[in-house]
């Protein structure tokens, strides 16, 4: 589970979107929450789901089903922001997807199941460059730093675009003042 990654990869998409200053951290925040959705399948787990199981760690929660919740979410909040709905819905499901793609990446992915509710079969890819962990808990021990230093790195790009890159909104603003 690249968890970092998918925080990366909603910061960076709220960072290239156009939207107030004082707006882009509330931005950035809810897109991170929207690439890193599916994973509330760890509060089933502790609630006592199986693990393994439908319920459990990239069982439903990993599937274009949420996708397209996580899509509808994005287009019910979208005038919040001043932002088309169908714009808005794309990009929701565009993150939530990310996320079942980079899971599919993991060393040891065995996939997700994509098409849940009309198959339980996951479906992964062949290559798996990113590393993983096999449980949450992990994080928190020593074996988690080496992981958590390698996503660091790989995901440095997204990480740096997002919290050093000057948005287009100040960019544009301080062009026209500027201007004679």
């Amino acid at each position: 589970m690249p968890a970092l990654g998918h925080i990366a990869v909603g910061m960076s998409a709220g960072r290239w979107l156009p939207v107030a200053p004082r707006e882009r951290v509330r931005l950035m925040a809810w897109f991170a929450f929207l690439s890193t959705a599916p994973d509330l399948d760890f509060v089933l787990v502790a609630l006592g789901a199986p693990e393994q199981s439908l319920w459990g760690h990239r069982g439903a929660s990993h599937s274009l089903l949420v996708a397209l919740v996580c899509g509808l979410a994005a287009a019910l909040a979208a005038p919040r922001w001043g932002h088309s709905r169908v714009g808005s819905s794309a990009m929701g499901f565009g993150l939530c997807a990310s996320h079942l793609l980079l899971d599919c990446l993991n060393v040891g992915s065995l996939g997700v199941p994509w098409l849940w509710p009309l198959t339980q079969v996951s479906y992964g890819l062949p290559w798996h460059p990113l590393p993983a962990l096999k449980t949450a808990r992990e994080f928190l021990t020593p074996r988690g730093v080496p992981v958590i230093a390698a996503e660091l790195l790989i995901f440095a790009p997204l990480f740096l675009y997002a919290l050093l890159a000057r948005g287009e909104a100040e960019g544009t603003a301080s062009v026209r003042r500027s201007a004679p």
